[in-house]
């Protein structure tokens, strides 16, 4: 075959040979799209899939099932979503400070050198407690005077009775008579000074007539904390300076200021919220006083909240948070306050669905008084939130979320 040949044959199958290889391409890339395409769909059933399952584990970290055994354990206690009356509050800036009806400074009565000290600053003390002993000329003094008084007074009424009878007999001369009866006087006069003197000084008379030393009790007129003292053993003390100072910190008062744009809507009697700004600890109290005079600086009223406080969670010179609840806004949706809770940077309750499931619910709150908070959103009247023992549903909702999330 020559050239030509070869030319005139290539010209002739080269299209042929060119399709057939363009047919397989495109055959090869529509097997290949099928297969990404079938590939993208098991994805997208089983991203599906995963996200089911998901939000079917979110709805289960969302709510606690418990026994019935489990909620009397956990004192579950509910209270049904209604309609109420919350009081509005007035928020003012406060300073915690010792109640002075409440305070002692405790002075001694007699004067003497301290033989021994019983308590300390800081020592918590009932009514009654010795702080201190005191050895005490003065009062070893006083004693001797009411014994010898007290024995005088008897045998001068005697001699005042003898010397009547005798005088009436003739035997004796009148003014040996006014003579008995001015001793018998005097004696009674010399006993009540010095009953009058011990008892002053807070001795018993039975135990005086017991115990003629100079011993002396110092001892706290009221129950509390003792916060400043000055005494050592060995110091001379008297009757003109305190040695120890008593307070009783379990019902502490607040001295809040109220603008003057305010001062008709605070009066005695009204309930207040006392908040400490860093702790967050909340506790409730009565306005008992408030002032009669405005600052002419300050253009304010002072008022003063007492505050119940048994754990000593207060301190003198602490500030505070003070909202008295000056007005009401009627007919809103309220629970008790008991029933919130703060997760993260959520507010919460748990609402009782019934068969011990218990559903958590965020929720939307707004005014707030000592009992009932109202709620703005997440709750509908007659929803039955937990108001005891939320605590624990609580425990046991993050006890199954890390579970389930340790788990995954």
């Amino acid at each position: 075959m020559n050239r030509r040949a070869i030319y005139i044959a290539v010209a002739l199958f080269l299209p042929a040979i060119l399709s057939g290889c363009d047919d397989n391409t495109q055959e090869a890339n529509k097997a290949n799209n099928m297969a990404h395409a079938g590939h993208k769909e098991d994805e997208g059933e089983k991203h599906q899939e995963q996200k089911g399952q998901g939000e079917e584990h979110e709805n289960e970290a969302n709510n606690v099932t418990l026994t019935s055994k489990q909620i009397e354990l956990a004192q579950i206690e509910t209270s049904l979503v209604a309609r109420g009356d919350v009081q509005v509050p007035l928020d003012l800036t406060g300073e915690v400070v010792l109640n002075r009806h409440r305070l002692a400074l405790i002075v001694p009565r007699v004067s003497g050198y301290v033989a021994r000290i019983e308590k300390t600053i800081g020592s918590a003390v009932k009514t009654g407690d010795t702080l201190a002993l005191v050895e005490s000329r003065e009062l070893a003094e006083m004693k001797n005077a009411f014994l010898g008084a007290r024995e005088k007074a008897p045998l001068a009424l005697s001699r005042m009775r003898r010397e009547e009878q005798l005088w009436k007999r003739k035997v004796s001369s009148e003014q040996d008579y006014q003579d008995a009866r001015q001793e018998y006087l005097q004696a009674n006069v010399e006993l009540l000074t010095a009953e009058q003197s011990l008892l002053s000084v807070g001795i018993d008379l039975k135990a005086a007539a017991a115990d003629s030393s100079g011993r002396y009790q110092i001892v706290t007129p009221i129950s509390g904390v003792i916060i400043d003292w000055d005494i050592v053993q060995g110091q001379v003390v008297g009757s003109d300076t305190s040695v120890y100072t008593v307070a009783d910190l379990s019902r502490p008062w607040i001295i809040a200021t109220v603008n003057i744009k305010d001062i008709g809507r605070v009066r005695p009697g009204q309930q207040a919220i006392v908040r400490t700004r860093k702790s967050g600890v909340v506790l409730t109290g009565t306005v008992d006083w408030v002032a009669d005079i405005v600052d002419e600086k300050t253009r304010t009223q002072q008022i003063r909240i007492e505050v119940e406080d048994t754990a000593g969670r207060l301190k003198p010179g602490m500030f505070v948070t003070a909202s008295v609840f000056a007005e009401t806004k009627p007919d809103v949706l309220v629970i008790p306050v008991s029933a919130v809770l703060r997760q993260k940077q959520n507010t919460i309750v748990f609402v009782d669905a019934g068969g011990g499931k218990f559903d958590r619910r965020e929720i939307r709150t707004g005014l707030r008084d000592a009992k009932l908070i109202e709620v703005t959103d997440g709750l509908v009247e007659g929803d039955s939130v937990v108001t005891s023992g939320s605590f624990t549903l609580k425990s046991e909702l993050e006890k199954s979320g890390f579970e389930a999330g340790h788990g995954h």
